[in-house]
């Protein structure tokens, strides 16, 4: 199991990557996403292969596979696009030991990995 949680700023975004494999999570078997704030433009979740996307409005979440047949696949390789205008929200975070460490979001997620 791993879990994160992204904050993005505007104009931020994640390229194309899968998930079946993390640094601290030696077998990733599933993605749980859930956005929890979202800004008003951009910062969808695209999956190039299937041709899918998912809008980022704040409470929807997507749960997906990232092996088939006992090896990675690469229908669910995704990105995360560009993150537009929005209300910006204050959070904190712990960075590298340095204690709170202020943060300015418009686009945060919950990522959660996990194998069954």
């Amino acid at each position: 199991r791993d879990a994160r949680v992204v904050v993005y700023e505007a104009g931020q975004f994640f390229g194309a990557h899968g998930d079946a494999e993390g640094l601290r999570s030696p077998r990733r078997a599933w993605t749980f996403v859930a956005y929890l704030k979202c800004p008003s433009s951009g910062g969808a979740l695209h999956f190039p292969e299937l041709g899918q996307t998912m809008a980022c409005a704040a409470g929807h979440w997507a749960l997906w596979p990232n092996y088939a047949g006992g090896r990675p696949t690469r229908a669910t390789v995704h990105e995360a696009g560009r993150v537009g205008e929005g209300e910006e929200v204050e959070m904190f975070t712990a960075v590298g030991g340095r204690g709170r460490v202020p943060v300015r979001a418009r686009k945060v997620v919950v990522n959660l990995w996990f194998d069954v």
